[in-house]
């Protein structure tokens, strides 16, 4: 009888192990996503918001976790079906203004980024009394 029953438990661990795979390729991504962003302004963020307004906006987290996994699982198919980048996704569908406007904003937003993290490393190392960074 434990003869007829192996395949089935085979198959199912199998099927079981296939779809956990598969959620972890889909999860895995969006979980560094979102550690990714926790930057010095994300902190900050983060903790002012805590403060104020406690667990209750805990539930978020989960959320916004999900939503990074779907929006980088869109980005892997558009990549993979098209064999082309984002940007010249955006040139073609809508123009070169519009993805020089668009790619200029990401570099305005990505340049205030990198100096609150210059000024978050410079303020940490005047916290612990060590010598200041330029």
């Amino acid at each position: 009888m434990t003869k007829a029953l192996a395949p089935i438990r085979r198959g199912f661990f199998s099927r079981f192990w296939k779809q956990i795979l598969i959620f972890l390729s889909v999860f895995g991504p969006a979980t560094i996503t979102a550690i990714s962003d926790n930057d010095a302004g994300g902190v900050a963020t983060y903790s002012i918001a805590g403060a104020k307004l406690g667990y209750p906006i805990l539930f978020l987290l989960l959320i916004i976790t999900f939503l990074l996994g779907v929006t980088q699982e869109m980005g892997m198919r558009l990549a993979v079906i098209t064999r082309k980048g984002l940007a010249d996704l955006i040139r073609e569908k809508f123009g070169v203004r519009t993805a020089l406007f668009m790619f200029g904003a990401l570099l305005i937003a990505n340049l205030g980024v990198l100096i609150t993290d210059l000024s978050a490393v410079k303020t940490t190392s005047r916290m612990l009394n060590l010598p200041a960074a330029p």
